[in-house]
């Protein structure tokens, strides 16, 4: 039983890896489309 739960919790930790790559490279992205749109208003301005 004890086995089982520890799978579990690995495979948790092995879904969570590629999630957690994912949205901080998208927050990264999103962070990055907003400055530049900023950057755009500020020279267009």
């Amino acid at each position: 039983m004890q086995d089982l739960t520890l799978n579990m919790r690995f495979n948790v930790i092995v879904l969570a890896i590629p999630i957690a790559i994912n949205v901080a490279l998208y927050s990264m992205l999103g962070a990055l489309l907003y400055a530049g749109w900023e950057f755009v208003g500020w020279v267009t301005r």
